[in-house]
């Protein structure tokens, strides 16, 4: 993905043209010679460009105008062995946005390896998420994107893959409970006895009981 020309330039012909505003998803589409898409993405994208100026670095933010469309000269389906399929998208006056994408066995990607644009072979990459691609000074998020690459019927799959940031976040177990304090024992019954108090007149006192003493320490 690129965004060529210097950034300075770039921010300039922004201003003047004035592309800050809210953002909305597009479709994008690259057919081959029969008229068949063999790429289609649809998402909003947003760009944050660093620049430096004469009192020091500065920055912007601008959307991907709703007029930008797929210079067709430049987008390609590719050819086996000796190309990859590429998009790319034009706006303001020169400035283009480029997916290349590449393939193996089982998936396809973005040439761009920080980025995690990246399905299964006959499946659209969908990210409701931002998807954020870093290019020197300049930085695209990609909004509620679907993409798919190596189309064979015009048509998004059914089956996708989703982005990372989409995942939910895997759970945390909670922690284990406290044992519970063992019960305080028992106390056994004590036995019976017999107790008498006697004196030189005979017994005065004469109980039948179970005698026991609990000391708390």
């Amino acid at each position: 993905m690129a965004v060529p020309g210097s950034a300075r330039r770039s921010l300039l012909l922004l201003l003047l043209l004035g592309l800050m505003h809210c953002a909305s998803a597009a479709m994008f589409m690259v057919k081959n010679g029969n008229g068949t898409a063999c790429i289609m993405a649809n998402f909003s994208a947003a760009f944050f460009v660093n620049y430096d100026t004469k009192s020091g670095p500065k920055n912007m933010t601008f959307d991907l105008p709703s007029d930008a469309k797929v210079v067709l000269n430049s987008s390609s389906c590719g050819k086996e062995n000796t190309s990859n399929p590429s998009l790319v998208i034009a706006f303001g006056r020169g400035q283009t946005l480029t997916l290349n994408f590449t393939r193996n066995a089982t998936h396809y990607s973005t040439v761009e390896s920080i980025t995690d644009i990246r399905a299964d072979i006959d499946k659209k990459y969908r990210c409701v998420s931002g998807t954020q691609v870093h290019m020197n000074n300049v930085t695209v998020t990609l909004h509620d994107a679907t993409i798919q690459a190596y189309l064979s019927n015009s048509n998004f799959s059914r089956e996708e893959t989703r982005c990372e940031q989409d995942r939910p976040s895997p759970t945390t177990a909670p922690p284990p409970a406290p044992p519970s304090p063992s019960p305080s024992p028992v106390p056994e019954s004590p036995s019976v006895d017999k107790y008498n108090v006697s004196g030189t007149n005979g017994t005065c006192l004469l109980a039948s009981m179970g005698l026991q003493l609990n000391l708390t320490y």
